[in-house]
């Protein structure tokens, strides 16, 4: 490869084919072998049956991506397999179309297949791009939009603005939260570029397609009125809990830490991307390529909305089409410095480095994924082999599409609920299904190994998933003032574990039946066991009191439950003739 000013146009295809070749080995080779996250189970029932109130997809519906999924499933009669079909697919077109963008913008090879590279093979690509889920659909689309409007800066032709119109209305029907940054710049760029004809065509062409994902989307939810009612509710979900409550203790800096780094990797990953980004992006000003400013436009509203309105949970996936502009930038910033250095060979090293560094790094989770069964599938399949029938199976939120799709036989219900249900029937069998590490006994756990990648690249679920058997002595019923179990990969559950406790220790005393039978002064950190005798032969109410407690929201942070106290384990367990404790 060599820079600008210097590329024939016959050599452009070869090395762009290449490329797309690269990322199309790639991600077949990295193809993951059953369902991994919980939305994959959602996509997967839409595809089976298209049903949004019930979730099958969740809002906002992904009407095409429903769709192109149901044509592959017509003959690979799989729908798991077809979104994974569609997502290879929509890998190698959007590479292809991602790299011609870039060579249109540059009139350069190198940078077209460097950024393409950097995008498409970037840590959060390598995890998320093979997923069957919506997001490689919507990326190809939009790198086709991306395509078609560079083009239209040196072709008179309204064919390449109706492409534009169509490949924007087809990205947000595989994935509508793209509407916030794509409809004001696709308005923008209709304003600016073709003759009114083509203007007009254009928009025709946008609305049409359009109609094509959204009608069918609105009959399925019963008509316009519930699909607005519909999506609004799903609009004030996320402001309620993305982006308030789910941001914790987080400042503004460590979200968008978050958001832009994470993606990358490591800091020895993501520091030199950005910087070179940051070189490019000054590249970009002093070159005045305002070609290039859809693409940059589109990256930027969607960073800025995702910053401040995602879980920064979700962080590395839903940011990825900032990655696209990042990347381009990199790429430009590696072009510049190989220029002024005269060493051809920084042109070459440079994202050699990083491609092998992000590979590397992404590692640990693409590896276990593209050759064993996920955490959930081998949990799930061992309690279809081991257990009765007649057991009840209490999920954990995270995994009740799992649960929904793949559990055989067994009565599944969500955890607190379905507790409420069975605790006062010891003759059932009841088993867990938790996000999560353990330490009941008897459990079964299913894990892949700890990474950071895993921390930075995923949701942070799933890496551990347990099935915990639930023995009567364990079983109770939750009347007041006690919080869901708490999971994660690295200590065994519990009810509520606060970060900002106010106070240095705390007076708990246990009540049965309204008489106070021991107290205990637990400090902050520490742990503490109290036995008390309940009677015998009968169901006991337990009351647990704490001499404080607070509202996190009150001292930092938006949780507003009002905490006391950690539980970690209550059990009933018999101490003699005529009496338990």
């Amino acid at each position: 490869m060599s820079g600008a000013g210097s590329i024939d146009a016959r050599s452009r295809t070869p090395w762009i084919a290449l490329a797309t070749i690269a990322v199309a080995v790639i991600r077949f080779l990295t193809r993951q072998q059953t369902h991994w996250e919980l939305d994959e189970y959602l996509f997967r029932m839409g595809v089976q049956s298209f049903e949004p109130l019930l979730h099958h997809p969740h809002p906002p519906g992904y009407p095409l991506l429903i769709g192109l999924a149901q044509l592959i499933d017509r003959v690979l009669h799989d729908p798991f397999v077809s979104l994974i079909a569609l997502a290879w697919v929509s890998s190698v077109i959007g590479t292809f179309a991602f790299a011609s963008a870039l060579r249109e913008l540059t009139r350069s090879d190198a940078i077209a297949v460097v950024g393409a590279l950097l995008f498409n093979l970037s840590p959060a690509m390598l995890v998320h791009g093979p997923e069957p889920m919506s997001d490689a659909p919507a990326l190809m689309f939009l790198s086709l939009a991306f395509l078609a409007v560079a083009r239209t800066t040196r072709s008179h032709s309204g064919w390449w603005l109706a492409g534009f119109a169509a490949s924007c209305a087809a990205s947000i029907g595989c994935r509508p939260q793209y509407a916030i940054p794509i409809v004001p710049v696709f308005l923008v760029v209709i304003a600016l570029r073709g003759s009114a004809r083509a203007k007009l065509a254009a928009f025709g062409t946008f609305t049409a397609v359009c109609l094509i994902w959204l009608l069918p989307l609105v009959v399925a939810i019963g008509g316009l009125e519930r699909f607005i009612e519909w999506e609004t509710g799903q609009a004030a979900y996320v402001a309620a809990h993305d982006a308030h409550l789910s941001r914790g203790t987080r400042s503004w800096a460590e979200i968008a830490l978050r958001f832009v780094a994470h993606p990358w990797g490591s800091k020895g990953l993501a520091i030199p991307t950005l910087a070179l980004a940051l070189v490019g992006a000054v590249e970009i000003a002093r070159r005045r390529m305002i070609a290039a400013w859809p693409l940059l436009a589109v990256s930027a509203l969607h960073l800025v909305i995702t910053i401040a309105t995602t879980d920064p949970a979700d962080g590395v996936r839903y940011q990825l089409p900032a990655q696209m502009a990042i990347a381009f930038a990199a790429a430009i910033g590696i072009d510049a410095i190989a220029r002024v250095a005269r060493l051809r060979t920084i042109a070459a090293l440079i994202p050699i480095s990083l491609l092998l560094g992000y590979w590397l790094y992404a590692r640990p989770v693409v590896i276990p994924r593209a050759t064993e069964p996920s955490p959930p599938a081998r949990a799930i399949a061992w309690a279809n082999a081991a257990l009765p029938k007649e057991t009840v199976v209490l999920c954990d939120l995270p995994l009740r599409p799992h649960a929904e799709a793949t559990l055989e036989g067994v009565r599944a219900l969500p955890v607190e609920p379905g507790l409420a249900s069975v605790y006062d029937e010891p003759g059932t069998a009841v088993w867990v299904l938790a996000d999560g590490l353990t330490g009941v006994p008897g459990s079964r756990s299913f894990s892949w190994p700890y990474s950071d990648a895993y921390g930075k690249l995923t949701r942070n679920h799933y890496r551990v998933v347990s099935m915990i058997p639930l023995t009567p002595e364990r079983r109770f019923l939750a009347v007041k003032g006690v919080n869901p179990w708490e999971r994660d990969a690295d200590r065994p559950e519990w009810r509520w574990l606060p970060k900002e406790v106010p106070y240095e220790s705390s007076r708990i005393t246990v009540k049965v039946d309204g008489s106070a039978m021991a107290t205990v002064e637990v400090a902050r950190g520490a742990s503490s066991e109290v036995v008390v005798s309940v009677p015998d032969g009968r169901y006991a109410g337990v009351d647990i009191v704490s001499s404080q407690a607070f509202t996190p929201a009150a001292v930092a942070g938006r949780d507003p439950r009002r905490l006391a106290i950690t539980l970690t384990d209550l059990t009933r367990v018999p101490r003699g003739a005529g009496d338990e404790k």
